[in-house]
This record gives C-alpha cells, sequence and structure tokens, in this order.
C-alpha cells in the first residue's frame, strides 16, 4: 500500500455557484513549472493551482455550457474528463501542451482539449477542443469489453518530482512516494 500525505487543499476562488468552494471530483492532474493543473470529471473547466501558494486555486473554462448542479442530471451530462498530461512541443506549441482526455464511457465524453503552455509552463491562449472518437474507435475495435480511461501517465512534470497521484480525497490531492519510472 502506498503511504499518502496531503499537499493542499483544493478550494477555489471562483467555484460555480451552488457547488462547493473546492474541487470536489479531481480525477487527473500534471505538474509544469510551478503550476498545478487538475481536471475534475464532473467539471467544464481546468482547475490551476500554483505551487508553493497554499492560497485557493481557480477555475479556467474550458468547455461552453453549463451544468446542472447536482445530482444523476450533472453526472450524465459531465464531461468526465479522467486523464491529463504534458505533450512535448511540437508545432505552434514550441514549449509543450497539456492534453486532457474524456473516460470514452459514452459518446458525450469522447472530447478533450489541447492548451499549449509558455516556457515557465502556464497556460499560452485558449483551449482548443478536440474529437477524440476517431481514436477511441480504433481503440474499441483493439480490445475487448468497454473503454473508460481513467488516467494517464507522465515521465515528467507530475505531482512532484517522480511521483505519481495516487489517492483523492474530496478536498485534497496526495502523492504516494513511489516513482513513476518503469
Amino acid at each position: 500500500m502506498l503511504a499518502t500525505r496531503e499537499l493542499r487543499p483544493l478550494t477555489l476562488t471562483n467555484a460555480t455557484p451552488g457547488r462547493p468552494p473546492h474541487l470536489s471530483a479531481g480525477s487527473g492532474l500534471i505538474r509544469r513549472g510551478d503550476h498545478i493543473y487538475v481536471v475534475g470529471d464532473d467539471e467544464l473547466d481546468l482547475a490551476v493551482f500554483r505551487r508553493g501558494d497554499d492560497g485557493p486555486g481557480e477555475l479556467v473554462r474550458l468547455f461552453e455550457g453549463a451544468l446542472p448542479l447536482e445530482g444523476r442530471e450533472r453526472s450524465s451530462a459531465k464531461p468526465d474528463l479522467e486523464a491529463v498530461t504534458v505533450i512535448p512541443p511540437f508545432r505552434f506549441h514550441p514549449h509543450g501542451a497539456l492534453l486532457a482526455l474524456g473516460s470514452g464511457s459514452k459518446d458525450s465524453r469522447e472530447r478533450g482539449f489541447v492548451w499549449s503552455l509558455d516556457e515557465d509552463g502556464a497556460l499560452r491562449g485558449f483551449p482548443r477542443v478536440i474529437d477524440v472518437s476517431p481514436l477511441y474507435d480504433f481503440v474499441r475495435r483493439h480490445i475487448e469489453g468497454r473503454l473508460n480511461i481513467e488516467r494517464s501517465r507522465s515521465r515528467r512534470g507530475t505531482c512532484a518530482s517522480s511521483s505519481a497521484a495516487t489517492a483523492w480525497a474530496p478536498r485534497t490531492w496526495s502523492c504516494g512516494s513511489r516513482s513513476t519510472r518503469s
């Protein structure tokens, strides 16, 4: 079993009115420089925190629209982002980009985003929403059972130098002490 410890609360300066003042369903996180990015499976936003700053983070908009506040309606409508990683530099993204993916468990969860980063790891520009259904269709043809993406893995820039995000609680994120290297 991995030992976990609370690193910081996931409180927010701009939580959605009618929702808790914290990120309640963080499903993936990545660190780039002093920036910590968390995707929530039941949010239309990306949560952004600063390393070394215990103050609240903020939500930045990813997807248009609004979600119901509670219950089954919210669960049914959520984008279900489950995985976030940093991809290396490529055309028009000289410092890499965040890539997040939906779970693929339903047609409405087959989208993600790419968001360019600057040299310090801060968000640059605006997110580009991507349709990942062609990728998921390909994967479904080659696996047995149902597709349901639950996490990604990155060799650099994760939770804290070479640690894996391993446990989530409603207002905190924790990191395990095992290395992510294989």
